[in-house]
């Protein structure tokens, strides 16, 4: 594995970016492949961080299995059992997790849509959120998180004034 930004595919190999590398099937909780609604395949992008934390569990894990005699699990996160994650198990951890640390409750699901409204509201491109949640079209997506995006015109005006004459110096000059 390697320690660099890059795409995760469903065994945990972390790869640089490459428009080549395709997954046209999602590995689902219990370790069958499935199509995507869409159909299409979906990349994507992790953080350094992220990756880098990946390989590292996936490391020790590796080290463990080889210390113990035993072949090493190729899933991202197996179960203690070293089989595929059961969702429904995950969901109870995920509640324990919530418990402990003070949090309120909330779905394991909800995640998606608080990447997605942060996602928004931080600057991303509509079409790149939308590919991110495998909506079919950005229309989708635009029509359920359409009021995260930043809706302050104030100033816009001036802005695009300055963007046109950047561009376009000379051109409809003010008299």
């Amino acid at each position: 594995m390697q320690a660099e930004r890059g795409i995760r595919d469903p065994v945990g190999e972390c790869r640089p970016r490459c428009p080549h590398c395709h997954h046209p099937q999602a590995l689902d909780l219990d370790g069958t492949t499935k199509s995507t609604k869409t159909k299409n395949t979906r990349r994507v992008d992790l953080s350094a961080r992220l990756c880098a934390a990946l390989d590292g569990a996936q490391l020790a894990r590796e080290a463990e299995a080889l210390a113990s005699g035993r072949e090493a699990n190729a899933l991202v996160f197996p179960s203690v059992f070293g089989t595929p994650l059961d969702i429904d198990n995950v969901a109870k951890i995920f509640k324990r997790l919530l418990v402990r640390t003070g949090l309120p409750k909330f779905s394991l699901y909800s995640l998606r849509h608080s990447w997605a409204s942060h996602a928004l509201a931080a600057g991303a491109p509509i079409t790149l959120v939308s590919h991110n949640l495998g909506h079919a079209t950005p229309a989708i997506t635009l029509s359920t998180y359409s009021h995260f995006l930043p809706a302050d015109s104030h100033g816009f005006a001036d802005r695009l004034e300055q963007w046109r004459v950047a561009v376009a110096p000379g051109v409809y000059s003010a008299r």
